[in-house]
This record gives structure tokens, sequence and C-alpha cells, in this order.
């Protein structure tokens, strides 16, 4: 089974986890594939980092990565 380490960059999460980009668009972070490819700050900030700059709530977050059958580590 795939965790969500909340503690780990975006970009580690997202190299571990084949669903991550489904389940942020489903948060309206559509444009994270891009700036994956892109950008540094997906290696730089975690996932709370990354849902405080977006204004969303971490319950949020962590709510739509275990209704998709992810183990959230680190809440």
């Amino acid at each position: 089974m795939a965790a969500l380490d909340l503690d780990k960059t975006v970009y580690e999460n997202a190299m571990a986890i084949p669903e991550f980009l489904d389940v942020t668009d489903t948060l309206g972070l559509q444009h994270l594939r891009e700036c994956l490819v892109t950008k540094p700050g997906p290696k730089v900030i975690n996932i709370r980092q990354l849902a405080e700059n977006h204004d969303i709530p971490i319950g949020d977050v962590i709510r739509a990565f275990e209704s998709a059958g992810i183990e959230v580590v680190g809440k």
C-alpha cells in the first residue's frame, strides 16, 4: 500500500505514489504536474506547506488521500 508522508517533500511523495497527482488534481492543484518538472519548489516544500500556500485545510488533504486508499503518515 502506498503511504503519503506529510513530512516528505511534494516531489518525494509524487515519485513514490503513482496516484499522487490524480489526488492533488481533485484538490484543485492541477498546476502541480508542470511544477514538478519546471520549478524547484516541490523539491523543497512538504505537503503541509503546499496546503498552507494554497489555503487548503490539511484535513481536506488527508481525507482526499485516504479516500483514494493511500495511508497518511505523520498526521
